[in-house]
């Protein structure tokens, strides 16, 4: 063995953990087997073999145990060339291993089993090995006609390759398995060890779920076709503000862009007369009351005034309680009979007013075929819309909830507003609320009839008759559990790279446009020797210095980059070597506002390339002696 370099690549091909050491007894390396099996307290406490080493110079081999006792080892030590080497091989009895074994086994086939994902390895387009999950997704009964099976084939070529190409991305893609069923699969193809043909496959069904959104947006087109053909104009009005209006609604008011209403307030368009009837209509409704018919005049972008039929009813928008206003075009029908009264005589006026009770009918027949429309808007509704009585019965229980709570109107009719939640206390909250202040607005936690609980948004307003006397209530909800589970993964992913951050042995810190160091991580601390409050007076010029041939001023132009070597001093004034970079932090108009950099201590692996070059000096020196 002529040079250390040598023998730290002769003992990272062994399967055993091994440690170098120097004359000295300086552990030089570990080998990657060690790095495996070993914790980084274990590797610390097998270094001190060294001393049994150091004592023991005919190297029999010996036994050694970590400190809590848990794992033995015999160690074989050895020297060659000046450099000394400790072999650990596991010295349990081969009962034990085999004990293990098995144990591991019946763990792989335990979560390989649990898993909903259909999991398989592949040798060279053939299973080895292969979970009932992906049986059934295949088609097949047993592992062993999965075996006969060339999954290259079956799952086609073009999407095998894409699965080869993107190792370790998941790939959405359809085919068609042996029961003849078009499935679509979510996919993803993983390396196994360093055999290039060794492959683990995860294939998981999303069929149904594919299914389910395309109906969701079917069902959300033929409400927007609901609205949009509609012979009455419709607004939904929030917070006294237009937020939505159709196409009849923008005829009425003589506009042609609905950009041009969105946001207005609603009585703005309607005489000084009628806004206060107005404003007092939807302040009613959002407290739950109903509201009368209305025939009040409506002003056009044009200035003229166009008599109107005008209904309210309680609705939803955007996750917040709105008024839904209905008109009706009178203007025509009442032009039409100012002008014949003025013509007629008493007579003719009688008969006038007999046309016009008619014809008021026919409004009120026109306002009930709304209301019918309505409802049908309410059944096409996304959101779960419920009605209850005083007493907690259910009276209205549309499409949406029938299919988010798993059960049909008739079944939900003969449960209590408690039953469909988790926990019964909460509907005593909601109806003290309620009570109170006539609405209520929250999230609670629901129960389906399959005993599934999730999370839903719900707006709740109280609903009295005339004398002002409770008669039940109406419920909004929409289920938002996919959100809160987003937000909790996002908190996750969060806190995983600030733990990274945090653990990497590397110096990590940002600095602003001026030099002042912003953050730095726990690595840069107690690598430097710096604290967080004498960092707030140092500027990372004076912690860096600059390359041969380079000025201090020139800092944001050395330390940018991706191979730069740096010296940098620490708190005790001793200087290390680092390697590494940084990239340039700009603001939205392209101007520097700082530099993110990491920088890894090598000034050890210098001073060991600085050793090893002597040595191999005197090496030569002595060989050419």
């Amino acid at each position: 063995m002529e040079t250390r370099e040598q023998m730290v690549a002769w003992t990272d091909v062994w399967t055993d953990p091994t440690l170098v050491f120097s004359e000295a007894g300086e552990l030089l390396h570990t080998n990657a087997a060690a790095l495996r099996v070993f914790s980084d307290s274990e590797r610390e406490e097998a270094g001190g073999v060294w001393n049994h080493i150091q004592a023991h110079p005919e190297h029999h081999p010996f036994p050694w145990s970590n400190a809590a006792g848990l794992a033995a080892y015999t160690v074989h030590p050895g020297q060659v060339d000046g450099c000394y080497f400790a072999v650990f091989k596991d010295a349990r009895e081969h009962g034990e291993l085999v004990a293990a074994l098995n144990h591991n086994k019946l763990l792989y086939s335990g979560l390989a089993n649990g898993t909903i994902e259909g999991l398989a390895l592949v040798n060279k387009g053939k299973v080895i090995d292969s979970n009932p999950q992906l049986w059934r997704v295949i088609g097949v009964s047993n592992a062993v006609e999965l075996a006969e099976i060339n999954l290259e084939t079956l799952l086609g070529m073009r999407n095998w390759k894409r699965l080869a190409v993107r190792l370790g991305e998941v790939i959405e893609f359809e085919f068609v398995n042996l029961l003849g069923q078009q499935l679509v699969v979510e996919g993803k193809m993983t390396q196994v060890g360093q055999d290039s043909e060794s492959f683990a496959l995860a294939l998981l069904d999303i069929t149904e779920k594919r299914k389910i959104s395309q109906d969701l947006l079917q069902t959300k087109e033929r409400f927007r076709l609901l609205v949009e053909t509609n012979p009455f104009g419709l607004f939904l009005v929030v917070q006294g503000n237009i937020r939505y209006t159709n196409q009849a609604g923008l005829e009425i008011l003589a506009i042609q862009d609905e950009e041009e209403v969105y946001n207005q307030r609603l009585t703005n368009f309607f005489e000084d007369g009628d806004q206060v009837r107005i404003t007092e209509d939807m302040d009613r409704i959002l407290s739950g009351e109903k509201t009368t018919y209305l025939e009040v005049s409506i002003l056009q972008a044009n200035g003229k005034a166009r008599e109107v039929g005008v209904q309210m009813v309680l609705s939803f928008f955007d996750n917040q309680p709105a008024v839904q206003v209905t008109v009706n075009d009178l203007s025509t029908r009442m032009q039409l009979v100012r002008e014949q009264m003025r013509r007629s005589s008493a007579e003719e006026a009688n008969t006038l007013l007999k046309e016009e009770i008619n014809q008021h009918r026919k409004t009120q027949k026109q306002l009930m075929r709304a209301e019918r429309f309505n409802r049908s808007i309410i059944e096409s509704s996304i959101d779960m819309i419920m009605a209850f009585d005083a007493e907690g019965n259910i009276i209205q229980f549309n499409h949406a909830a029938s299919v988010e709570f798993g059960m049909t109107a008739e079944d939900a009719m003969q449960l209590k507003g408690h039953d469909f939640l988790e926990d019964p206390a909460d509907f005593e909250i909601i109806l003290k609320d309620l009570r109170k202040q006539g609405y209520y607005a929250g999230e609670v936690t629901g129960r389906r009839a399959s005993e599934e609980v999730f999370q839903m948004l719900i707006s709740i307003a109280a609903l009295q008759n005339e004398e002002g006397e409770e008669t039940g209530f109406v419920m909004v909800g929409r289920d938002i559990t996919d959100i809160r589970l987003a937000e909790q993964e996002l908190r996750r992913s969060e806190e995983r790279y600030r733990d990274i951050l945090d653990n990497a042995s590397d110096l990590v810190f940002l600095v602003d446009e001026e030099g002042r160091i912003t953050y730095a991580n726990p690595a840069f601390f107690s690598t430097l020797g710096y604290d967080a409050k004498s960092l707030k007076a140092i500027k990372i010029q004076e912690i860096a210095s600059p390359p041969e041939g380079q000025s201090t001023e020139d800092w944001k132009h050395w330390l940018v980059g991706d191979r730069n070597e740096l010296t940098f001093t620490g708190k005790d004034g001793s200087e290390l070597r680092v390697l590494g970079g940084g990239s340039v932090q700009t603001n939205p108009k392209g101007q520097l506002i700082g530099l993110r950099c990491i920088y890894l201590n090598v000034s050890e692996v210098r001073a060991y390339q600085r050793s090893a070059l002597v040595q191999s000096a005197k090496l030569e020196s002595i060989f050419n002696s």
